[in-house]
Parts: structure tokens; C-alpha cells; sequence
């Protein structure tokens, strides 16, 4: 999906900068953490980001030959072969030895160019999609007031007491989010309860976890960000009684309502076609657009860092920070700017939707002709 920085590093205190840096055809596979998942390409968008040494590199000058092995990679067979050589405890691992020890069975002919070339256009879309959405972020908050904070954080606020809520935590009377709040307010914007319905499942589910075939996918909170959901489980139908609680509709905004407040808590997504009708778990919260309501327009609000830092002022918690619907109701939008082509941002979240059925149709069609009885390879 449309990716944020964990963090930013500094240039001047790390000499070795340069080995973080990521170039456009680059093969990333994960080599570390408790879910060794599939391989991604670094496209013109990622490029622009730093990645640490839990990540393999793997370059192939080739260009068809290397999104038929992203593809490979992707494949069930390929996720077996690369978990068989793990380490480690608590946290697993697999070596640069390993990965380059595995053997890549090469399809001939019209089959290697059929996976191949589905894998490109499913690369080429979702790097459309990702620079799409970061150019219209771009272009909608330098329209948008300066969001500068006075006095720096280090030396504290004061406020009187007649202005205290029923909260005691400092974040919540943060003097920058009570000057966002006005400056929004003074350009037109108005509370996300004015524009959309903030939903959130009420409760837990019985963790019924069945195969693809005998279940829907329920995403978790982290999962929502993926664009392909690492260790996505299949709940069966048992398990809810109510199934339209946990229900997704394409259009509406999901966002993570619980988790770390300096990481990626109230950060939106757009519900894309293909996950029409799946499940959400009850750490994600809906807001669905009200008749009129551009969803593009909502969900880029959103993103911008005027929204995020109510949102996250907004958060309670000890050690798992939440937020409710009430919470996010009162969240002040930016005006809509009119004029804007909020469509093209619609567009390509329907985009990240033809992304996984053409990754899904690469892969596929690698694992059946790698199941044929006699195969043919070169």
C-alpha cells in the first residue's frame, strides 16, 4: 500500500548512509522477524526511503528473468524452501548463504513470459498507484496552513484549569493540536462527524481460524497496511454471529485504532475492491463517507500531519494505545479544496486492487506449471 516512513535518519551522524539506500529494481526479502514474508521490488516511490539489514538485497540485470523470481519468490514452494533454512528463538532468521543457495526452477518459453510479464504490469500499477497518492499528499497539504510548533516540546506548557477535560495526559492538551485545530477551523474545515460515520466493531470474536477455501480473511490493525497481508488468517463462519460487524465495504476508510501512537495508529487506508467483504478485527476502525463525501478527499485529510496530530493526541492507553469513534469524530478536516482531482486518488486505490489480482495471476500460473506432471524447464 501507500508507504510511511518508521522513522527518519539522520544523513550528517551516519557516514554509512549510502549502504541503506535503496535503487529502483532491487529484490527486497525479508531475513529477520517471525514472519519471513514475500519479496517486494523497490520502485521509484520506495526509493526515496532507507531500509535496515533485516531486509536482503537482491539485483538481477535481467528484467524479465527478475519478475519471473519475484514471482518465484512469492510462490508457496519458494515461502517453504526459504523458512527450511531459518534460526534462531524468539526471532527467526535466514542467511544470505541460504537465499542464494536456492535453486530457481525457469519455465520455457510462452509459460516464462506469461508469469513474468503479469508480474511487471502488477509492479508498474502499484508504482503508478504509490506516486499517485504521494502527489496528490504533496500538493493538498502545501495548500494547507504551516504546521509549526512555537515552543519547543522540551520545555512544556502550562494550562488553566478551568480549560482541563477528563483527561490528565499532557499529549492530549498539547498546545500545537489546540493551533492546528483553530487554523483548519479559520480555512473551512469541519469535524470528520459532519462528513462521516465512525464505526468500530464492539467486541471480540472466537478465534476460529480455518483454511482459505472454508473462510473469510480478517485483517488485523497492522495487516491493513500491507498490501499483501503477512500471516492473514481465514475465520470460519462459526465464529461470529453477527458477520456484518466485522465487515469491510470498498470505499469506506479503515485505519489502525489501536497500537503506538508514535507509529502508525490512525493512519487510513482506503478499503479497495478486492477486499470487499472481508473481515476487519477489532482493533481497526471504519469511517464511511457520507452521500457526497469524496472518499479521496477523506482519506488524504487524513493523512496529513494536521490530522494525524490530533489523532494521535487523541490516544489513551498505557502501554497499547487506543482510540474510539468519538475520538476520531471530532477530528478537524482541512477544507476540500476545490478544483482538486480527488477521483485520480479513488482511482488508484481501485488500482492496488488490479495489483494483487495480477501478482495472484503470476504466481498462480507459476504453481500450476510447476505441478505439472512433466515440466518443461530451460
Amino acid at each position: 500500500m501507500d508507504a510511511a516512513p518508521a522513522d527518519y535518519l539522520s544523513v550528517r551522524r551516519n557516514r554509512g548512509i549510502d549502504a541503506y539506500k535503496l535503487k529502483a529494481g532491487m529484490i527486497l526479502q525479508s531475513c529477520s522477524g517471525r514472519n519471513l514474508g514475500p519479496a517486494v521490488i523497490v520502485d521509484r516511490y520506495l526509493e526515496q526511503f532507507l531500509i535496515g539489514d533485516d531486509m536482503l538485497r537482491i539485483e538481477i540485470a535481467d528484467e524479465n528473468l527478475r519478475y519471473y523470481t519475484l514471482a518465484f519468490l512469492k510462490s508457496s514452494l519458494a515461502q517453504a524452501l526459504l523458512r527450511q533454512g531459518k534460526t534462531g528463538s524468539v526471532i527467526d532468521h535466514i542467511s544470505i548463504m541460504h537465499v542464494a543457495s536456492i535453486q530457481i526452477p525457469l519455465l520455457s518459453g510462452i509459460e516464462f513470459r506469461a508469469v513474468s510479464g503479469a508480474m511487471r504490469d502488477a509492479c508498474e500499477l502499484k508504482e503508478k498507484a504509490r506516486l499517485t497518492l504521494a502527489d496528490a499528499e504533496m500538493q493538498y497539504e502545501a495548500s494547507l496552513p504551516a504546521l509549526n510548533r512555537m515552543i519547543p516540546m522540551a520545555s512544556g506548557w502550562t494550562i488553566k484549569s478551568r480549560k482541563l477535560t477528563g483527561r490528565l495526559d499532557a499529549a492530549s492538551y498539547d498546545p500545537l493540536v489546540s493551533k492546528v485545530r483553530k487554523a483548519l477551523l479559520d480555512a473551512g474545515g469541519k469535524p470528520v462527524k459532519e462528513v462521516a460515520d465512525a464505526l468500530k466493531t464492539p467486541g471480540r470474536y472466537k478465534r476460529y481460524y480455518v483454511s482459505r477455501e472454508h473462510g473469510t480473511p480478517i485483517l488485523s490493525g497492522t495487516q491493513l497496511l500491507q498490501h499483501t497481508p503477512i500471516n492473514l488468517q481465514f475465520l470460519a463462519p462459526r465464529a461470529v454471529s453477527n458477520p456484518k460487524i466485522f465487515e469491510l465495504k470498498d470505499g469506506w476508510i479503515a485505519y489502525q485504532a489501536e497500537g503506538r501512537a508514535e507509529e502508525t495508529l490512525g493512519l487510513p487506508i482506503v478499503v479497495s475492491p478486492d477486499r470487499r467483504g472481508w473481515f476487519a478485527n477489532n482493533h481497526v476502525g471504519r469511517l464511511v463517507p457520507k452521500a457526497g463525501v469524496s472518499g479521496g478527499w477523506l482519506y488524504t485529510a487524513l493523512r496529513t500531519p494536521h490530522c494525524q496530530t490530533q489523532i494521535k493526541s487523541l490516544a489513551s492507553g498505557s502501554v497499547v494505545d487506543s482510540t474510539f469513534p468519538s475520538d476520531m469524530e471530532t477530528v478537524i478536516l482541512p477544507p476540500t479544496a476545490p478544483g482538486f482531482e480527488w477521483s485520480r486518488v479513488d482511482e488508484a486505490w481501485r488500482d492496488f486492487a488490479q495489483v494483487s489480482n495480477l501478482e495472484n495471476k503470476s504466481v498462480r500460473l507459476l504453481e500450476k506449471h510447476l505441478s505439472e506432471p512433466e515440466l518443461r524447464l530451460t
